[in-house]
This record gives C-alpha cells, sequence and structure tokens, in this order.
C-alpha cells in the first residue's frame, strides 16, 4: 500500500503538504520541494505516534496473529 501526498498551495505563495491516509502530517515550506523534504519525517513521527496509542488501547489482549492484508486469513489459530 502506498500513500498519497497531497500538495496545496496558499493564496501567499507557501505551500502545505499531508499524507492522504495518515492523521496528523501535515507540513508547510517555501517550495514544493520543501514539503517532500520535511514530508518524511511528518509521517515516522505521525506513525510512531499511532503505534503507542495502539500499545495504549491493546495493553493486556492476546495476539492472535498478524499478516498482511493482501494475505488470506491463516487456515488454523494460532497455539495458545
Amino acid at each position: 500500500m502506498g500513500y498519497t501526498l497531497v500538495t496545496l498551495q496558499d493564496r501567499d505563495g507557501s505551500f502545505v503538504g499531508y499524507i492522504e491516509q495518515v492523521p496528523g502530517t501535515m507540513v508547510r515550506g517555501a517550495s514544493e520541494q520543501e514539503i517532500r523534504e520535511r514530508i518524511r519525517p511528518a509521517l515516522e513521527r505521525a506513525i510512531e505516534r499511532i503505534a503507542a496509542e495502539n500499545e495504549a488501547i491493546f495493553a493486556g489482549l492476546k495476539e492472535l496473529g498478524r499478516g498482511s492484508l493482501d494475505d488470506d486469513p491463516p487456515a488454523e489459530p494460532l497455539p495458545s
């Protein structure tokens, strides 16, 4: 799965960019190149924040399995 970078230009000529699929990734810059340079660190910070939130939400729950969204579900559950 890829990410979509949306780039906008403000009335003052500055640029704004964000990753469409990930909340909290907005960056501002003086050029489209600057947006491209700043967006990856913003994406990494957003993913780290989301991972920390998920860890807190799911603490104490038993994991049953992992896999790609493209994979078929496991044929049998993981051993206890």
